[in-house]
Parts: structure tokens; C-alpha cells; sequence
């Protein structure tokens, strides 16, 4: 199993280097009186930079943020909210409660005391109380969750029932309570459209951990899929804007089909866990087409990646070993422990 990318001094220096020449948050639209800005999440790790953004809708009605991030990266968000005079805010959308994109949510909370979060009824629980949420990214992410650090609960009365104003669109997969929010031409996708590096040529990788399910996935491509994409610009939380809509969500559709075929084949000939994760990963990073810039990435990105790219390969051999557990294609009850299980 993937033990995750080790935070050590050496690492930590080269990636604050990295963070020093980067501007925290970006215009990216702006468009019938809504304006959407990129705040950059900088982690202190090489290769890291940049890996992971929150997004700020700010329309005529409501100010949203989505995806607050992890508990670490809270100072660099709450400057970028204060640099763009962010006073108010009204709600946090979470298109998933894993730590890397809510953990911060009750630290933002605290400064702005009047906004409330939505988040799917699945992942509420967690939120609130979120031991085992600390306990399952901790098994799943080794030591990044560490340097993420905890989160903190979320009180239960700041949780909101509803989101005016977006069109929330149910996208399991990447979790079992991952959610996508639309408005207008604007589409926050979290994780449900894999893992998008603004590289020269294109980069998606799956992200698939543990507790992946592949029927649901797919399904929610094709929920999406369905959806007028002309002019719909993807948001990824990983990371950034992306014009590509239909094409991304075509080849990532096709790239998951791909992962599930050279997985399910290594299986029956691997000798060992290590073979199985060796075999696989080398087949794909020569036949997958949305991993060929691999080669180009920056050395300690190609790291950070291949660590992802065997964190991802977890999900389908997990899914692989456990195919009953997939019950009839919606998304399953969890194991014990794991962020998607029902309170």
C-alpha cells in the first residue's frame, strides 16, 4: 500500500521556495455580474506546487466558497480572502469531505461567522464528528495526512440543507457522497473528473484510493456527460481551470475503463502485491494517452505522481479483491472507519 509522500526538512525548504514566487489567487471569469477566482493551496512539500486550489464564486446574491482545503494550508486561504475583501461569506460547498478539500471548513467557519456549509447527508456525520474521518485519511494517506494535520469539527447548526443558487449534481465514485456544483457555465467538479495537471499537451490522472467503486464512477460521467457542455468551464480541485469539458470527461471515461482492464489483467499474473503495482503501473504510463506527458513532468512532480498514480491503482485492486462489495452499481456501505460510512 501507498505510504505517502514523506514531509522531510529537504522537502519542506524546496517547497517553500516554490511558494514564494506564486500569486495566492487568480481571476479566472468573470461573467453576468459573477466573478470566479483560483486560490492556491501552496504546500511546503517539492513537487507539490501547484496540486491543490479552493474555488470563490462571487455572484450578486451569495458568495461561495468551495472546497476550503486542508487544516495546513488555512493561512494562505484566509489571505487570499482578506487580499480580495472578502467580508461575507454565505456558503462552503464541499464537493467531498475528504481532509485535503474540507478539513479546513471549521477553521473557516470561525472567521466568517455567518456562513453555512453544504455538503452530502452521507458525509455530514464526519463533519461534525470527524474521529474517523482523521482515522481513515491517516490509513489512506500515510504521511500526508500528517502534514495536513486534523480537522476540527464543524458545528452542527452551521450545516445547510440546501444550496441556493448552484445545481447540485450527485457524482459518486471518487467517494460514495461526492457531489458536483453548476452554475451557469461554471462546473465544480472536485475529484469526479480525476486529477488535471495545466501542463503543455494533457495530463489526467484517475483518483481513485481505496474504496473506489467503478460502476458508480462511470455512471456519473454519464450524469454528466448528459449536461449542456458547450462553454461549460470544468473547475477541478485539482487543479485549476479547464475549457476541455466533453473532452475531459470522454477521455477520462475511457481512461477508467482502460485502469479496470490492465488492473483486473495484472491480477492473474502478478506473483506479489509489489509485482501487481509494478506490472500496472508500467503498462499504464506506456498505454494510457492521458499519462504520456508523465516523462515531462518536473522530477519531484513525476514523484508526487507516481506516488498518486499507485495511491489510485489501490482503489481498483481493492476493487478487484472485493467485487461483492459493489453491490448492484450504486454506491455501497463502507468499511468501518472509512469517511463514506453512514452515521
Amino acid at each position: 500500500m501507498p505510504s505517502g509522500p514523506d514531509p522531510t526538512s529537504q522537502t519542506i525548504e524546496k517547497g517553500r521556495q516554490e511558494t514564494m514566487s506564486q500569486s495566492n489567487f487568480t481571476l479566472v471569469r468573470e461573467d453576468r455580474g459573477d466573478a470566479l477566482y483560483l486560490i492556491d493551496l501552496p504546500h511546503l512539500m517539492a513537487g507539490f506546487n501547484p496540486f491543490l486550489a479552493a474555488w470563490l464564486l462571487v455572484t450578486p446574491r451569495a458568495t461561495y466558497l468551495v472546497d476550503p482545503g486542508p487544516p495546513v494550508t488555512v493561512p494562505h486561504l484566509l489571505d487570499a480572502l482578506e487580499g480580495l475583501g472578502i467580508e461575507h461569506l454565505d456558503y462552503i460547498l464541499l464537493t467531498h469531505i475528504h481532509l485535503d478539500h474540507a478539513g479546513a471548513t471549521a477553521r473557516v467557519l470561525d472567521r466568517y461567522p455567518r456562513a453555512r456549509v453544504f455538503a452530502h447527508p452521507r458525509g455530514r456525520h464526519h463533519l461534525v464528528a470527524p474521529a474517523a474521518l482523521w482515522q481513515a485519511s491517516q490509513d489512506v494517506m500515510g504521511r500526508l495526512a500528517a502534514y495536513y494535520g486534523p480537522p476540527p469539527p464543524v458545528p452542527p447548526e452551521r450545516l445547510a440543507d440546501e444550496a441556493p443558487g448552484v445545481e447540485v449534481i450527485e457524482t459518486p465514485g471518487h467517494a460514495a457522497h461526492h457531489l458536483c456544483f453548476l452554475r451557469g457555465k461554471i462546473l465544480f467538479v472536485g475529484e469526479a473528473a480525476g486529477v488535471y495537471q495545466p501542463v503543455e499537451g494533457f495530463y489526467l490522472r484517475p483518483a481513485t484510493p481505496r474504496r473506489f467503486f467503478p460502476g458508480p464512477a462511470l455512471a456519473s460521467l454519464d450524469r454528466l456527460l448528459e449536461l449542456d457542455l458547450d462553454g461549460i468551464l470544468l473547475c477541478h480541485g485539482h487543479y485549476g481551470p479547464n475549457p476541455r469539458a466533453r473532452e475531459t470527461l470522454d477521455r477520462h471515461r475511457a481512461q477508467l475503463r482502460l485502469w479496470a482492464e490492465v488492473a483486473a489483467d495484472c491480477l492473474t499474473r502478478a506473483e506479489d502485491e509489489k509485482a501487481w503495482y509494478d506490472t500496472a503501473r508500467s503498462i499504464l504510463l506506456e498505454r494510457d494517452p492521458l499519462l504520456a506527458c508523465f516523462p515531462l513532468l518536473p522530477p519531484d512532480v513525476r514523484r508526487r505522481e507516481q506516488y498518486f498514480l499507485d495511491n489510485s491503482l489501490e482503489g481498483f485492486r481493492d476493487y478487484l479483491l472485493h467485487p461483492s462489495e459493489a453491490g448492484s452499481g450504486s454506491a455501497p456501505d463502507a468499511r468501518p472507519g472509512d469517511p463514506d460510512a453512514p452515521p
